[in-house]
């Protein structure tokens, strides 16, 4: 009764940071979108791209982590452990301008624990869906920082072999998310429309659980 009771106070915090950070989110991109309609001057030597539509995707490692302060997954109460593996992304989005983007990212993360004896082996399939709002602040004529703030769900879909005790769990997580990167261009010939990024993520899973991930990115800017 009391451990039904503690999960549901867990799920109501988590549901109010979420919101809270959703509505930070959409207020940001408004208050910056409206900024970005605006024209800016002209800063040569800085990293342009052309507002519009834009493909983000890559490829990098990916983790969870379970910890004991927080309602797990399987299969003990205070069970705690580490999953790594691949992990795949692909974002869609629309850029105001040089310093502001929004975009709706899709990840999967294969994250794999192996435990030593009297340790639960873990496999993980864990899809993603975020709302992001990135920052871009150019340092130079070809490269440039991204900040992003992100919200969503995560989906943790799990294998748990405890010495041939085998179970199958899923759960489902509220997620507030931020990332930092680089964003770079290169060579010049390829114009104004094609980037290349180093970025790194942190979600906040359920209070207490966290994911991370790092990827190398191929972005596109100024779809059709």
């Amino acid at each position: 009764m009391n451990a039904r009771l503690n999960d549901g106070r867990c799920r109501y915090a988590t549901c109010t940071w979420v919101i809270a950070a959703l509505l930070v989110v959409l207020v940001t991109g408004a208050a910056l979108s409206s900024v970005a309609a605006q024209p800016s001057p002209d800063r040569r030597g800085s990293m342009r791209f052309p507002r519009g539509l834009y493909l983000d995707f890559g490829a990098g490692v990916g983790g969870f982590k379970q910890t004991g302060g927080a309602p797990p997954i399987c299969c003990g109460e205070r069970d705690r452990w580490f999953a790594v593996g691949p992990s795949f992304r692909f974002e869609l989005g629309y850029r105001f301008n040089t310093w502001v983007r929004l975009g709706v990212e899709t990840r999967y993360a294969y994250l794999l624990r192996r435990g030593s004896q009297f340790e639960t082996d873990v496999q993980l399939h864990v899809p993603q869906l975020m709302l992001w709002c990135d920052a871009i602040i150019p340092t130079g004529r070809f490269v440039a920082l991204r900040l992003g703030l992100g919200v969503g769900g995560s989906f943790a879909i799990g294998r748990f072999d405890d010495g041939g005790l085998v179970e199958h769990r899923r759960k489902s997580y509220l997620t507030v998310a931020g990332r930092f990167g680089v964003e770079f261009r290169y060579p010049p010939r390829l114009g104004e429309r094609l980037a290349f990024g180093l970025f790194g993520a942190m979600n906040g899973l359920l209070l207490f659980n966290y994911g991370f991930s790092a990827h190398f990115a191929v972005i596109i800017y100024g779809l059709p």
